[in-house]
C-alpha cells in the first residue's frame, strides 16, 4: 500500500468555476448574444486561472495537513539524513470542508515538504508521554527500509515500510505470533499479550525481531527473522 499524494483543492475549485460557466451559459435568454459569450469566456479564464494556481494551493493545502509544522520525533532520521518520523496534526477527510483535525505520526522528508505516510501510532498528545517510550522504530542502514512498533495494543504488530523513488510503501508483515509460540512449544491461544519488537537490521534487507508474549502472567520472548525480497514480499522465521 502506497502512501496517497496529498489533495489539491484545486481541481475542485476549477470544476465548481466550470460549472458556473455553464450554468450562467444555460440561462442567457439568447445563447448567440456576444455578451453572453464573453461571460462564459472570461468564466472559463477564471477556471483556467485557478487551476493554473494549482502547486500554491497544494503547497497550501500540506501545510493544513501540518506536516510543514510537524515535530521531529527524537533520533528517528534516517541513516542517510534524508527522512525522518514527525508529530503532527493533520486533516482526517479527503477536503478540508467538514474535515477533522487529528495528531499523527508522519514519515516524511527531513524538509517537511511532503508526507509520504501515516505511521500506525499514537503521540505524545494523545498520551503525554514521550513518542519514543511507546514506539519503537528501526532503520535499514541504507535507508530504504523502516520497521515500527507502537506498543499500545494487547497483540501488538510490527509495521514495515520500503522508500524508493520519494514515496514510502507499506509492506504486509506475516503473523508471527505462531512461529514463536512453535518455537517455544506453547499453544497459541495460551497467550494474553504478545508484541513484535524491531530489535536491529543484520542486512540490508534483514531484520531481527524480538517477539515477546505473556503467558499466565509469565514472560516469554522469540527471535524471529523477517527478510524483505526486492519484489517487497516478507517472508519470516524462528531465528536460531
Amino acid at each position: 500500500m502506497t502512501g496517497p499524494p496529498v489533495p489539491s483543492p484545486a481541481r475542485e475549485t476549477f470544476y465548481l468555476e466550470l460549472a458556473t460557466c455553464d450554468l450562467i451559459f444555460l440561462h442567457s435568454p439568447e445563447q448567440k448574444n456576444m455578451k453572453t459569450q464573453l461571460i462564459r469566456i472570461s468564466c472559463f479564464a477564471s477556471a483556467l486561472t485557478a487551476l493554473a494556481g494549482a502547486a500554491e494551493l497544494s503547497s497550501q493545502w500540506a501545510g493544513e495537513r501540518g506536516i510543514t509544522e510537524g515535530r521531529l520525533v527524537k533520533d528517528s532520521t534516517s541513516p542517510d539524513g534524508k527522512y525522518a518520523l514527525f508529530e503532527f496534526n493533520h486533516w482526517e477527510g479527503g477536503i478540508s470542508a467538514g474535515a477533522t483535525t487529528i495528531t499523527g505520526i508522519g514519515l516524511a522528508p527531513v524538509d517537511r515538504g511532503a508526507l509520504l505516510f501515516v505511521i500506525d501510532s499514537r503521540t505524545e498528545w494523545s498520551t503525554d508521554k514521550k513518542v519514543p517510550s511507546f514506539l519503537t522504530y528501526r532503520w535499514s542502514a541504507d535507508s530504504k527500509l523502516l520497521a515500527t512498533h507502537d506498543s499500545m495494543s494487547k497483540h501488538s504488530r510490527l509495521s514495515l515500510y520500503r522508500l524508493a523513488d520519494g514515496r514510502a510503501t507499506s509492506l504486509e508483515v506475516p503473523d508471527l505470533l505462531p512461529i514463536a509460540c512453535a518455537s517455544l512449544g506453547i499453544s497459541a491461544s495460551s497467550v494474553t499479550s504478545s508484541g513484535e519488537n524491531p530489535v536491529r537490521w543484520t542486512a540490508p534487507d534483514t531484520l531481527q525481531v524480538s517477539l515477546r508474549l505473556t503467558v499466565k502472567g509469565r514472560q516469554s520472548a522469540s527471535s524471529i527473522s523477517l527478510q524483505v525480497a526486492a519484489d517487497n514480499s516478507v517472508t519470516a522465521k524462528a531465528a536460531p
